[in-house]
């Protein structure tokens, strides 16, 4: 009886021991759900915008869970409507005033500090000047008022934020232009030019000086700042459109039908053929500029294409699909259509301004659009269209009020949020506030 009663008891241990582990295990497992796995935060698209806007962040580590991750900006909580635990967050941005302010992430009590987020009225807030010229085609320099350009082309900095380098193309001339819409001649006086006939195209600052490329010599020529001497660099070439510099100080020579050219820092005399663009089955490249990544960005006018060579020469292209004027996809840049690239700039994040214009007037709008980079750079960015429409008028103001007629190269002024723009056919610099 008392061994039988031992027995018992040993197996009601057993039973009680076996239940007590099992509900351990299963506690440690319903915790080990709510273990915070390492969440890393890598970046905000887009990093600009108004309440309302949608907004991707993308890291790792996130809850599956939606409710559990929990995002608020300067203190408003955002709606979060997706979630990749290992990709993205995707979430509506609350409203808040003007500003710039940290994207905060709390994930079951630990927050995280992202990347800001920006609120700003890309839309209504822009305002669209004229800063000189517009007053008919002629050569002529003096105040705002006075001054006058004959096809007005190229733009560069002479002294970032203070005065302008434009190309007059069709008097030969280049000129400055100051942040008050005084002008004067550099290279030239409107009778006499050393670029006559040579028809200037655009003009880049590079270590003091300009550098012309002009298209009907096949040239490249040089304006020292200080000295005000003009020489003659590069011959040639053929249909020579623009010269660029990368971070090493190597030039690139863009020949519209025969591709880019490149010479070494400190033997610009020797210039080589680097890419070949007729192998891209590309007839006519237009423009080109560097990006924070040392790639060489590349417009087609001829096919409204925007290519990325890199620095090994590879050739991809990042932005369009066939002529004509449509933003295309959020997203998919290559969805979007360009009717006429000109010129076009690049900010410290990637972020490309482009003019898309039109020769004709007809069947295509004057705009200014930006392509902005996604997660996966510019394969997964988006195209939008920042002001212009059908016209060719010259109209100053809103967004909904601004006209352009064709314009053709545009230069940035990041530290004011100002974008300057030649407007060809209104023989005028069009100044945009963003």
């Amino acid at each position: 009886m008392h061994a039988h009663f031992n027995t018992k008891n040993m197996k009601r241990k057993i039973f009680y021991g076996a239940l007590l582990c099992c509900l351990v295990i299963l506690s440690l497992a319903g915790c080990a759900d709510k273990v915070q796995v390492s969440t890393t935060l890598v970046a905000i698209r887009p990093a600009m915008g108004t309440g309302g806007t949608e907004v991707k962040l993308y890291g790792e580590g996130f809850s599956p869970v939606l409710s559990e991750n929990i995002i608020e900006i300067y203190g408003e909580r955002a709606e979060v409507t997706e979630v990749d635990p290992n990709e993205y967050i995707k979430f509506i941005a609350p409203e808040n005033p003007l500003g710039s302010y940290p994207v905060m992430l709390t994930i079951n009590g630990k927050t995280w500090t992202g990347s800001k987020f920006t609120y700003r009225d890309l839309n209504s807030k822009i305002k669209v000047s004229t800063l000189t010229g517009g007053n008919g085609w002629g050569t002529a320099v003096g105040d705002k008022f006075s001054t006058k350009f004959s096809n007005v082309h190229g733009l560069s900095w002479l002294e970032e934020g203070k005065s302008l380098a434009v190309v007059s193309r069709g008097s030969y001339n280049v000129m400055s232009v100051d942040m008050d819409g005084n002008s004067a001649f550099l290279v030239g006086d409107g009778n006499n030019s050393p670029l006559k006939d040579k028809h200037p195209w655009r003009v880049t600052n590079h270590d003091g000086l300009l550098y012309i490329p002009c298209k009907a010599s096949g040239e490249v020529w040089t304006y020292d700042i200080k000295s005000g001497e003009t020489k003659l660099l590069y011959k040639g070439g053929k249909n020579v459109q623009d010269v660029r510099f990368d971070k090493s100080g190597n030039m690139y020579i863009l020949q519209r039908e025969n591709g880019i050219y490149r010479a070494e820092a400190g033997d610009y005399g020797s210039v080589k053929l680097w890419v070949d663009f007729k192998e891209e089955n590309v007839a006519q490249i237009h423009a080109m500029y560097f990006d924070p990544d040392n790639n060489l960005i590349v417009s087609s006018n001829e096919r409204g294409l925007f290519f990325m060579v890199t620095p090994s020469k590879q050739i991809t292209c990042i932005a369009g699909s066939e002529k004509g004027d449509s933003d295309g996809v959020s997203g998919n840049p290559r969805s979007a259509k360009f009717n006429q690239l000109y010129g076009f700039v690049i900010d410290s994040e990637g972020t490309i301004y482009t003019v898309d214009g039109n020769d004709s007037n007809i069947g295509g709008a004057q705009k200014i659009k930006r392509i902005t980079k996604g997660k996966n750079g510019y394969a997964d960015g988006t195209v939008m269209t920042l002001v212009g429409k059908t016209g060719g008028a010259i109209v100053d103001g809103s967004v909904d009020e601004a006209v352009f007629g064709n314009p053709y190269d545009i230069l940035l002024d990041e530290a004011n949020r100002r974008l300057f723009v030649s407007d060809r056919q209104n023989s005028a610099i069009r100044v945009i506030e963003f």
